[in-house]
Parts: C-alpha cells; structure tokens; sequence
C-alpha cells in the first residue's frame, strides 16, 4: 500500500500567493495562542505570515516548527482557493 505524503501535495498544487494570502480570514498566531490566553486576530493570512516572520524568527520550546506553521497556512490558502473554506 502506498503511503500518500501530504506535504508533497501541498507542494505540488499551485497556489495563487499574493491573491489568497490577502483575503479576508480570522485567524491568530499559533505562538502567542501558546503562551497567552489572549491573542490578536489576523485578518488575512499575510498579515499573520508577516507577524510570524518578524515577531517569532528565532523562537524556540514550541510543540510546532516555523516549517509546520507554514505549511499549515500553505493549507489553509489552499481550502480557500479550492473553495473548501469560505
């Protein structure tokens, strides 16, 4: 049986970046979810991209990597797109 990879299909689709990451969506930091109760809304996925990038480069002792966090955003452009999520 043959073991389906999913990052290789996220990879694989083609993703339309600057269209869907700019569309409006609710969504928080996965950082400062961890550590605080409460947290800012983002309301698009490049905004969230940007405050990631910037506000947790260098972040350590999370149960997740910059690597997931990424491909789960990847993931979420991507039901958007496909019309998944609205």
């Amino acid at each position: 049986m043959e073991v389906v990879r999913n990052s290789s299909l996220l990879k694989e689709a083609e993703l339309d970046y600057y269209k869907r990451y700019s569309e409006y969506v609710n969504v928080k930091c996965a950082y400062c979810a961890n550590k605080t109760s409460r947290t800012r809304t983002y309301h698009s996925l490049k905004s969230l991209t940007w405050h990631i990038a910037n506000e947790h480069d260098s972040d350590s002792g999370y149960p997740f990597s910059f690597e997931q966090v990424e491909e789960v955003l990847r993931a979420l452009a991507l039901a958007k797109e496909w019309r998944i999520l609205r």
